[in-house]
């Protein structure tokens, strides 16, 4: 066998690397599936959307994030990147869906418990009293037509409020200026994501952004609640204020604050 040699190996090294492919998988939960998470969800609800409907919609997104300049890029930076596009809706969606319902997973507990004095303090001081704020995100995920969510979320004043985002639709999406409404991004690196994916084509107007930080939400997708509850939504909202994990949603809420 002819060995290699010196300069040969020399330039291999030199060679910039490939970047790896990023494979998406379902984040570690705090709880076991298999016992499902009652009183939102049985064991054959939770198997079916945490097993088999997440793990689809990553292999979905890797399928489709294949051989394009989004293979390399996690969740979040691909609905950012997608998001302006219509040519890449498939993509944004299936990675929008997943990214929701990872966020959505670990959001919630096993072990019930009210929420701590803390959080009562802090959500009552921007809706009035806790039990007013449960109510106003109730009537927003009642209000839900068809598919979608509902956010409790941050700005960057530390205001909290209550969003809501149809079918798979991102908080982290970005929209041209000329779109009404409030757009939201994480940090400003999202315009640099969304330039370097650009390819030639020009982003319409640049785009409208705004901060905002999810701190807890709800999957009101049929296909969430239709097992366990059948069409009372009422109940599968009453039932998700049991098993959600409010030491979770107040770390959020004092880091987002803070950073």
């Amino acid at each position: 066998m002819i060995k290699p040699t010196y300069n040969r190996l020399a330039s291999q090294l030199n060679k910039p690397l490939a970047a790896a492919r990023f494979l998406h998988t379902a984040p570690a939960l705090p709880y076991f599936t298999e016992k499902g998470l009652a009183p939102l969800y049985s064991p054959t609800a939770l198997n079916r959307l945490y097993n088999q409907r997440l793990p689809q919609l990553l292999a979905k997104v890797d399928e489709l994030s294949k051989h394009t300049e989004y293979e390399t890029k996690s969740l979040k930076d691909i609905i950012v990147g997608t998001s302006l596009y219509p040519e890449h809706a498939a993509l944004y969606n299936y990675a929008s869906q997943a990214w929701n319902m990872s966020f959505f997973f670990t959001s919630l507990s096993d072990k019930m418990h009210e929420p701590s004095p803390d959080i009562r303090s802090e959500i009552s001081s921007k809706f009035g009293s806790f039990e007013g704020f449960q109510e106003i995100f109730k009537q927003h995920s009642l209000g839900i037509f068809g598919n979608g969510w509902t956010w409790l979320v941050m700005d960057s004043e530390s205001n909290l409020f209550i969003k809501n985002t149809y079918n798979a639709g991102s908080l982290f999406s970005m929209l041209p200026k000329t779109t009404p409404g409030l757009i939201a991004k994480e940090t400003r690196r999202i315009l640099n994501v969304a330039n370097a994916n650009l390819n030639g084509r020009p982003i319409p107007n640049k785009a409208s952004e705004t901060n905002e930080f999810p701190i807890l939400g709800l999957n009101m997708w049929l296909d969430s609640y239709i097992d366990d509850f059948n069409y009372d939504r009422e109940a599968y909202v009453d039932s998700f204020w049991k098993v959600v994990d409010w030491t979770n949603v107040y770390q959020k809420i004092k880091i987002d604050k803070y950073n």
